[in-house]
């Protein structure tokens, strides 16, 4: 549904440059666009409540979805999904690139599951490093590098706390690997804050207090 909604309102924001109609925040148009697909106040309702619920529950696995969320909540300008799907791209380019000099002497196959053991797995320090360096420069690939470290701290921390709890006296198993799906989120959201001063100028039209809460709660 997410990527419809985009789609929708790409079409919609067209209608309203050609109209001369002042364009429409995301939080706006998902009220506009259920209201199109429903009718309903009580389904409009219903699936503003489990559109957000599903954000609250696959953000933090899912960067697109995490986007969208703050995106819904005027966190961040709706076109950097734009630059999110690049920066996706760029890295998906560069982890295969980074691969294939390294395996260059195994055959393809052996190197493309390999590539696929990552996407699907846990991506390890010496490639998601050269990632940020080949992306960003030194100073931003620092601030990255720092985040990154700082939430593989946190989840070893947890596991330690989490296998006391379960295991007085054991030593906790660690767990400080970096997924690829956490990796991902880390370097498009780096510039994701924007100036909000704008948003006033195109919040023109009232969002239903039901779907307005229903956001603000995710």
């Amino acid at each position: 549904m997410i990527k419809d909604i985009y789609e929708q309102k790409v079409k919609f924001d067209e209608r309203c440059r050609e109209t001369k109609q002042p364009r429409e925040t995301m939080e706006q148009y998902m009220y506009t666009y259920l209201n199109q697909r429903y009718g309903l106040k009580s389904l409009i309702i219903d699936w503003a409540h489990a559109l957000i619920n599903g954000i609250r529950k696959y953000s933090p696995d899912d960067a697109d979805v995490a986007l969208f969320g703050k995106i819904l909540q005027n966190e961040c300008d709706e076109e950097y999904r734009l630059v999110h799907r690049e920066v996706k791209t760029a890295i998906s380019d560069i982890l295969r690139s980074k691969m294939k000099k390294k395996n260059r002497l195994k055959p393809e196959t052996d190197v493309a599951r390999m590539i696929g053991e990552v996407l699907s797995g846990n991506i390890e320090e010496w490639l998601w490093t050269a990632i940020i360096a080949k992306m960003y420069n030194e100073e931003d690939a620092k601030a990255l590098e720092g985040r990154i470290r700082a939430r593989l701290a946190e989840k070893l921390q947890s596991a330690i706390k989490s296998e006391s709890r379960k295991h007085p006296g054991q030593t906790a198993h660690r767990d400080d690997q970096l997924l690829f799906v956490e990796f991902q989120h880390v370097p498009p959201f780096s510039r994701l804050r924007i100036d909000r001063a704008y948003l006033p100028a195109i919040q023109t039209r009232e969002v239903p207090a039901e779907v307005q809460s229903a956001v603000q709660a995710s």
